[in-house]
């Protein structure tokens, strides 16, 4: 393939593959290993993901931006738009 592909012999292939199968195969074993590994953490109860949620996402949501904010100066998506509900709308509402 390529300018120089009329030079290319049977044995350079073959390398080529040889290498990509050896890595291939060394990739396979790191993920199966890893996929195999105990988790580093338990996964988080119902009530342990709200206290997170409550700690340190809710928090930053009154420092988010409305779509409106967001594109000052450009119109208001058309009525019927699916963009249009949310044109304005701030949580926590202010």
């Amino acid at each position: 393939m390529g300018s120089d592909g009329p030079q290319a012999t049977r044995r350079d292939g073959e390398r080529i593959v040889a290498a990509q199968v050896e890595w291939l195969g060394k990739k396979a074993r790191e993920l199966i290993a890893e996929y195999k590994a105990p988790p580093l953490r338990r996964a988080l109860t119902f009530t342990e993901t709200e206290s997170l949620w409550q700690e340190t996402e809710r928090t930053l949501l009154p420092k988010l931006l409305t779509m409106e904010e967001l594109h000052a100066g450009e119109s208001a998506p058309p009525e019927g738009s699916r963009w249009r509900a949310n044109w304005a709308v701030r949580y926590p509402p202010k």
